[in-house]
């Protein structure tokens, strides 16, 4: 028990709750544009990206899943991370651009510079050269939130809303989950036992 006190004490107590920031941020609506532009991005499309930017960055910045973690929570978050970056509208790669780019801009200034500054980019995604482009990596982001385009009818928001929700359970007490973790999973917050 007390290895495990150490461990909730550390890499939870620090990751968790970003985890938590960008499963907000996912959670919440798009902000709707007017009908003259109605693909245009909008302050709560770039906090939003920005927000799941710093969660990749902060589990970046941490050395790996913790060792004193027991065997089995340490391979459940690996798979949860692994299904939230699998339903996320980039590859492999491409989250890596965005992330290099993430550490030097944020809201409006990080999505022109990402279109800006990858207008063709070479990055080797599953074996095979290719090329990728900034502004298509933007358009894709902005579907994905809104499930439109090709991303209609994947249910891949859902899944990182799911791979998100596990993560930060298997990272924090029950005591610390914010309303927002049990309300998309249809439930109701545990009341805390106080004895007779």
């Amino acid at each position: 028990m007390a290895e495990q006190q150490v461990w909730y004490e550390q890499w939870p107590s620090q990751v968790g709750p970003m985890s938590l920031q960008a499963l907000k941020a996912i959670a919440a609506e798009p902000p709707v544009a007017s009908p003259r532009t109605p693909r245009r991005w909008l302050r709560g499309d770039h906090d939003v990206l920005d927000d799941v930017l710093y969660f990749e960055c902060y589990v970046e910045e941490r050395p790996g899943l913790p060792s004193d973690a027991p065997l089995d929570v340490r391979r459940e978050l690996h798979r949860d991370l692994s299904a939230w970056h699998a339903a996320l509208p980039f590859s492999e790669a491409e989250r890596r651009l965005l992330i290099d780019a993430s550490h030097v801009g944020i809201g409006d200034e990080l999505a022109s510079r990402v279109r800006r500054r990858y207008r063709e980019e070479e990055i080797l995604d599953a074996g095979i050269r290719r090329v990728t482009k900034g502004r298509d990596l933007m358009r894709r982001w902005w579907a994905w939130r809104r499930e439109t385009d090709e991303f209609a009818g994947q249910g891949s928001l859902t899944e990182a809303k799911a791979a998100l929700i596990r993560f930060a359970g298997r990272l924090m007490p029950p005591e610390q989950l914010p309303d927002i973790y049990y309300d998309l999973q249809g439930l109701t917050r545990p009341v805390p036992y106080r004895g007779d």
